[in-house]
């Protein structure tokens, strides 16, 4: 949480005034999520490796993931 008294823009200008609010309200997130994670003894998943295989490649076998089968009308 962050004190919203201190976002009110006292000169008018709202849009500065919520972008530092936005900012700030943001930058709390993974302080937060670390609390609620640890809090309940929830271990982050080790890092995926790096790669610039395309979506469709499976990641277990490094080989192409089957086509989806095509259904035919007729018989």
């Amino acid at each position: 949480f962050v004190p919203f008294r201190d976002y009110i823009d006292r000169s008018g200008n709202q849009v500065l005034s919520m972008a530092r609010l936005a900012k700030d309200v943001l930058a709390e997130i993974p302080d937060q999520l670390m609390s609620f994670m640890k809090s309940r003894s929830i271990e982050p998943r080790p890092p995926l490796p790096a790669t610039s295989d395309p979506p469709s490649v499976s990641t277990t076998t490094g080989t192409p993931a089957p086509a989806a089968k095509q259904r035919n009308s007729h018989p």
